[in-house]
């Protein structure tokens, strides 16, 4: 036992000698570092991030500008303006037709009628036609299926407006959401950078070798060439904004950052958000949701249009086998000139009018207004089908945002409490770092937890909006362009709606 005694104590007092030992100080490296492989200044103004002086935008604005802008949209007006010409010129036929002419006409003398005085060999006459549909219900039909389909196409431009307006608000939060990354990959950078001048000093004590500066400055240009990509990102991002905001590529925007506290989703954040707070609360807020989303949609309601102008023209087809076309016409000539053989008197000049009222129905026309019947019946089940279709969309759209949104939700609260844990712990393992009782590959782990964390919580936010503005879209409204009143109105739509179900 005692010479078990000796022989640790005799390892302790050897362990302490070495202690004591001044650490000879080793040169980095004898060899010249090479050049680099690539100028970093080429190409290096290509990515333009730089917003500082680039005009300001917030998301409002956006989503103007997106809807005034966005060719879409232009194209959509231009099928609004399109269906409302269609409209005027089915309503033609159904107003009065009125024509003048003057006519001249010339024929051989030795014809018959000419020889005998019956028909002039000259004459110049001025004629008056006017003619209006009493009833033709294939015209009436078609002004009212006409009117149907402009609305129609009415509300289908609203979804489109709605759409784009979405698309602006996504695109807005992307860019958000990789500024923010990019500020947190800088600021991780320059973490690194202080530990590497600690490492530089811990080097010039002799606490440690080499090996730990250069894994930090492996670190320091990885961290670096991850810049560049978050950059390249945000560049992408921004020229996505620009494509749906209708502006050229490569310009820049001052983009007003959105929080919780932001004004623009305050209705929705306590007030709207709020209503489901327990299971049975949301439950009733989800089928409440659904139910304000249809009686909302622009989709259904072109879709109940379109069915309307089909259902029209069903009817006329069955009608087309008993209802006649009522038409009436005048008619009026003044002859204005007219010559006649010598040896014939000429005859006084004579007007001439004729008035006309005519029906028509058609008896038999080879099996073809049953074909459009047919034809017809199998449309309006074809729109009947897409309505159901587009219902269940809009249904599971709600549902699929909703279920989304809490998500995300949820998650803001728990990354922050993850990426607040992971900056303290970041602080004091750096700290000890200093001290030197801990070691690289401690502070490293605790830098790369602390930028995980940072970016998890980045993300859910900009990710709780982005899903707050999609089941913003599945109720076909969009916040950030509905003044006071306009909110006001929603909140009490949807809590009538909520009191319903």
């Amino acid at each position: 036992m005692q010479s078990l005694r000796t022989i640790l104590l005799s390892l302790f007092m050897g362990t302490l000698a070495l202690q004591a030992v001044s650490v000879p100080v080793v040169p980095q490296s004898a060899v010249e570092a090479p050049p680099p492989p690539v100028n970093p200044e080429m190409l290096s103004t290509l990515v333009n991030t730089q917003s500082e002086s680039a005009p300001k935008l917030d998301i409002a604005q956006a989503m103007k500008l997106a809807l005034a802008n966005n060719f879409d949209r232009k194209i959509s007006q231009e099928n609004v303006a399109s269906a409302r010409a269609s409209v005027e010129q089915a309503r033609g036929p159904v107003l009065p037709q009125v024509s003048v002419g003057v006519n001249y006409q010339q024929v051989n003398e030795d014809q018959y009628a000419v020889e005998a005085g019956f028909s002039p060999e000259k004459q110049t006459a001025l004629s008056l036609n006017a003619s209006q549909m009493i009833y033709n219900d294939t015209q009436v039909t078609a002004v009212r299926s006409s009117r149907r389909q402009f609305e129609a196409a009415q509300e289908s431009d609203k979804s489109v407006a709605l759409d784009i307006a979405s698309q602006a608000g996504l695109a807005y939060i992307k860019v958000l959401s990789i500024l923010s990354n990019l500020e947190i990959a800088e600021d991780n950078l320059r973490i690194t950078r202080e530990n590497l001048e600690i490492a530089r000093i811990r080097r010039s004590v002799g606490t440690s070798g080499p090996e730990e500066i250069l894994r930090f400055e492996s670190e320091e240009a990885q961290q670096e060439s991850e810049l560049w990509s978050q950059r390249n990102r945000l560049h992408s991002a921004m020229n996505d904004l620009n494509q749906v905001l209708g502006e050229s590529p490569d310009r820049s925007w001052n983009l007003e950052d959105i929080t919780l506290e932001s004004a623009v989703f305050n209705t929705s954040l306590s007030t709207l958000i709020p209503l489901a707070s327990s299971q049975k609360s949301s439950d009733r807020f989800r089928m409440a949701s659904i139910a304000y989303a249809l009686s909302r949609s622009p989709e259904v309601a072109s879709l109940g249009y379109s069915a309307a102008a089909q259902q029209l023209q069903l009817d006329e087809n069955r009608r087309s086998f008993f209802v006649p076309d009522v038409e009436a016409s005048f008619q009026y000539s003044h002859i204005l000139d007219s010559e006649y053989p010598s040896s014939i008197s000429t005859p006084e000049e004579d007007d001439t009018w004729t008035f006309l009222i005519s029906a028509s129905l058609p008896l038999f026309e080879g099996g073809a207004r049953f074909g459009n019947i047919r034809q017809a019946r199998a449309g309006l089940r074809s729109i009947q089908w897409q309505d159901a279709q587009t219902r269940q969309a809009v249904s599971v759209n709600v549902s699929n945002s909703l279920a989304a949104m809490a998500s995300s939700w949820q998650s803001i609260r728990l990354s922050r409490i993850a990426s607040e844990r992971a900056d303290a712990n970041l602080e004091i393992v750096q700290e000890k770092y200093e001290q030197g009782s801990v070691s690289i590959v401690d502070l490293l782990d605790a830098q790369n937890n602390a930028l995980v964390q940072k970016l998890t919580a980045s993300i859910d936010l900009y990710r709780f909006f982005q899903d707050l503005i999609s089941y913003q879209r599945s109720l076909s409204w969009a916040e950030p362009l509905a003044d006071e009143e306009a909110r006001q109105e929603f909140i009490e739509d949807f809590r009538a709606r909520l009191d319903d179900v």
